[in-house]
């Protein structure tokens, strides 16, 4: 079988200079955790008709761990610290490019189970969307700034 090579369309190059100018987070932590208690409570939520996940039950619980813990909510931009005044967890979405489009739970800190599995079994349709329309406006008028430098200076 013969390696095939094949040039990017101008919404992978817009994409991959986006990722190029963003700094990676330098840290990782790990924790080894017991999900028993989590399995019951799951177990508890679909017998009731709730499609539960541990995705559901790990967004709860990180929004009530900052939302219990201040100090540690905050996003530092460049020079700037942000202390949000609500809990908003970010959700990866499955999507098509190596960006994957993100559902944002608003207010995860105070929404049950239920409202969380609710609102991310509407919202990552929408997420997709969403994302679906960027990428269509990017292979469309991508080419707009055909080189890497250019996108990276814009972005």
């Amino acid at each position: 079988m013969n390696p095939t090579v094949e040039s990017l369309d101008f919404a992978e190059r817009w994409l991959g200079d986006g990722m190029a100018v963003l700094r990676p987070a330098y840290s990782v932590y790990q924790v080894a955790v017991d999900m028993t208690n989590a399995t019951a409570l799951l177990t508890e939520h679909r017998r009731s008709g709730v499609q539960a996940t541990a995705t559901h039950l790990l967004i709860r619980a990180a929004g009530r761990a900052l939302a219990a813990n201040p100090a540690l909510h905050q996003i530092v931009a460049g020079v700037r610290r942000h202390r949000p005044s609500r809990v908003d967890i970010g959700l990866s979405v499955s999507g098509e490019t190596i960006v994957a489009p993100v559902l944002v739970v608003e207010g995860a800190d105070t929404k049950s189970i239920p409202e969380i599995a609710a609102v991310t079994t509407t919202g990552a349709p929408e997420a997709r969307q969403a994302d679906a329309r960027m990428l269509r406006v990017l292979r469309s008028w991508g080419w707009v700034l055909p080189f890497g430098w250019m996108r990276r200076a814009l972005l």
